[in-house]
């Protein structure tokens, strides 16, 4: 779509041309991960939605082998809204860098948390860090 000019894009050497340009690149870069945080919760509840869930997401949650590719492993609709987190940089006009920033997290995100292993963050999340007596001390491992 890029290559061959179907949708507008900014290019490489037009990147960092200006001072405008280069804010632009870095404001796009640090706001796709906020982005797909965003666009993962929102689409996740809606795929809880009883009759979404019934039908399309529960395909995902039968899925009882717990390896890294069981995290892409859902219904065809599914990937529909999984995979729309890329939509920002189909619609803005943005450098190819993050229309792939964007689409390759959204393929190898889901193999941390399928794998079968949580490592600590994973589990407790950062908001489960107390402060005791002046000493950082996360719960239990």
């Amino acid at each position: 779509m890029y290559s061959n000019n179907y949708l507008p894009f900014v290019r490489d050497e037009d990147a960092f041309a200006t001072p405008g340009s280069c804010v632009h690149m870095v404001f796009w870069t640090v706001a796709t991960p906020v982005w797909r945080e965003f666009h993962f919760y929102w689409a996740h509840r809606l795929l809880h939605v009883r009759v979404l869930y019934k039908y399309i997401h529960s395909l995902h949650h039968r899925n009882v082998d717990p390896e890294p590719f069981s995290g892409l492993a859902m219904h065809p609709v599914e990937h529909l809204y999984y995979f729309a987190t890329v939509a920002p940089a189909l619609y803005f006009t943005l450098s190819p860098f993050h229309f792939l920033w964007n689409g390759i997290h959204a393929v190898i995100s889901p193999a941390a948390g399928h794998s079968g292993w949580e490592d600590h963050w994973q589990r407790c999340g950062f908001t489960r860090v107390k402060l005791r007596t002046t000493i950082l001390v996360t719960d239990s491992l």
